[in-house]
C-alpha cells in the first residue's frame, strides 16, 4: 500500500513574502500566525504589509519550547472559531506545532520557514516532544501544509549554522535509504524515494558551497534557490511516500532516542543527525575509507560533533548503555532486516563509541 501526502503549493524565490497576501488569501481572510520572536522580526516588514494589502486579518501568537499535542489542543480551544487558516513562521518546531494545530482544526496550513535546517515545512509529519525536549513520537498528520512560502533571501541570510544542519539532514535521506537498495525486493516507493534523495545529495554537493559563499556577500543566486529546493522540496518529497514497509535509518533513530536520554538542546537536529550517520556507517561495517570520506564531507559543513558536545553530564557511560538498549529494541521492532540492521545492544554501544572516536579524530584533522 502506498500513500502520498504532499503540499498543494510550494514557492521558493527571493522576496516572495512581499507578495504573500496574494497566495494566502486563497485559504482564508482570517489567519492565526504562530511565530517565535526572531522569526517574526525577520518577516514582519514584508509579510504584514502584504497581508493588509490583501485584506487578510491576522492574530499573532508567540510560540516557545517544543511542540506537542497538549499545546495544540490548548491553541485549538482558544482560537477555533476565529480562524480560516494557520500560519507557522520559523523553524521546524514552530512549523511542526502549526501542522498539528491545523490538523486538529481541519483548516489549511501555511508554512513560512525562516531557516532551512530541516524539511519540516514540506513534511506532513510532526516531531513531538515533552516540554523538556524529550522525543515522544513521529506524529502522522492527515494533511501537509497547503502552501509553503520559502523566501530564499531570508533563508540564505539566516545564521549559516542552520543551513549546514539542513544540508546534513538532507544528506541523511540518501544515507538512510541506501542500505535498503541491496534488497532483492525493491518496491516502487523505495526506488522513487531513493532517486529523489540521491538527486538532492548530488545537487547540494554541486551548489551549496557556492550558495553559502555568495550569501555571505549578500548575493542570492540560482545556486541558493537550488540549495533551498534540496533542503525543503526534495528532502520533503523523499519523505512524502508512505508505505507499509518502514525504511528506517539509524541516524534518525539515534536522534529521536538520544533526546530521551540526553536532550542536548544546544545542538540542532542536523548536527545530531551527523553523528547518527557516522554511527550508522560503523554499525553496518562500512569500509574505513568510506567512513573517513563521510567525516571529511561533514567537516565541510562544520558538522562534526562528538558525544562530549552532547554534554551528557553525570553517568555518561550509563546513559550510552541505555541509549544502545533503546536503539536495539527499536531495530528489532521497526526495521526491515534485509538492510543489515540486526544488532545487539553490545554491538550498538560499541558502534556509538567508535563513531565518537572517529569523529574526534576528524575534528583534530579538519578543524
Amino acid at each position: 500500500m502506498l500513500e502520498i501526502i504532499s503540499p498543494r503549493e510550494y514557492v521558493n524565490r527571493p522576496d516572495v513574502l512581499a507578495g504573500a497576501g496574494s497566495y494566502i488569501k486563497k485559504y482564508g481572510k482570517n489567519v492565526f500566525i504562530l511565530h517565535t520572536a526572531k522569526s517574526l522580526e525577520v518577516v514582519k516588514q514584508q509579510l504584514f504589509a502584504s497581508l493588509e494589502k490583501a485584506g487578510i486579518g491576522y492574530e499573532l501568537v508567540f510560540f516557545a519550547g517544543y511542540p506537542n499535542v497538549e499545546k495544540a489542543e490548548a491553541y485549538a480551544s482558544t482560537y477555533a472559531k476565529r480562524i480560516d487558516a494557520v500560519i507557522g513562521i520559523g523553524g521546524g518546531r514552530v512549523i511542526d506545532m502549526t501542522k498539528v494545530l491545523g490538523n486538529l482544526l481541519d483548516v489549511p496550513i501555511i508554512a513560512v520557514p525562516t531557516v532551512a535546517a530541516t524539511c519540516a515545512a514540506w513534511a506532513a509529519i510532526s516531531i513531538l516532544y515533552t516540554d523538556e525536549g524529550r522525543f515522544i513520537e513521529v506524529h502522522a498528520n492527515n494533511r501537509a501544509p497547503s502552501l509553503i512560502l520559502a523566501d530564499t533571501r531570508i533563508l540564505m541570510q539566516s545564521p549559516v549554522r542552520y543551513t549546514y544542519a539542513g544540508i546534513i539532514d538532507t544528506f541523511a535521506k540518501w544515507y538512510e535509504l541506501e542500505p535498503y537498495l541491496k534488497s532483492k525486493q525493491r518496491d516502487s516507493d523505495l526506488l522513487v524515494t531513493s532517486d529523489v534523495a540521491q538527486r538532492a545529495f548530488g545537487l547540494l554537493i554541486a551548489h551549496a558551497g557556492k550558495a553559502i559563499a555568495e550569501a555571505g556577500k549578500g548575493i542570492v543566486s540560482d545556486a541558493a534557490v537550488q540549495t533551498i529546493d534540496c533542503i525543503l522540496f526534495l528532502a520533503g518529497l523523499a519523505g512524502s511516500f508512505k508505505s507499509d514497509k518502514p525504511y528506517r535509518g539509524a541516524a534518525h533513530t539515534f536522534y529521536n532516542l538520544s533526546t530521551q536520554v540526553f536532550p542536548a538542546p544546544q545542538l540542532l537536529h542536523g548536527e545530531k543527525i551527523a553523528f547518527g550517520l557516522v554511527f550508522q556507517q560503523v554499525l553496518l561495517h562500512k569500509q574505513p575509507t568510506e567512513i573517513n570520506e563521510t567525516i571529511r564531507l561533514f567537516a565541510n559543513y562544520f558538522n562534526l560533533f562528538t558525544l562530549k558536545d552532547f554534554r551528557l553530564g553525570n553517568h555518561s557511560g550509563q546513559k550510552i548503555a541505555t541509549l544502545a538498549g533503546n536503539i536495539a529494541h527499536a531495530i528489532q521492532r521497526e526495521y526491515l532486516p534485509q538492510a543489515g540492521f540486526t544488532h545487539s545492544k553490545q554491538e550498538i554501544e560499541a558502534a556509538l563509541y567508535e563513531a565518537d572516536r572517529l569523529i574526534g579524530i576528524g575534528k583534530e584533522q579538519y578543524f
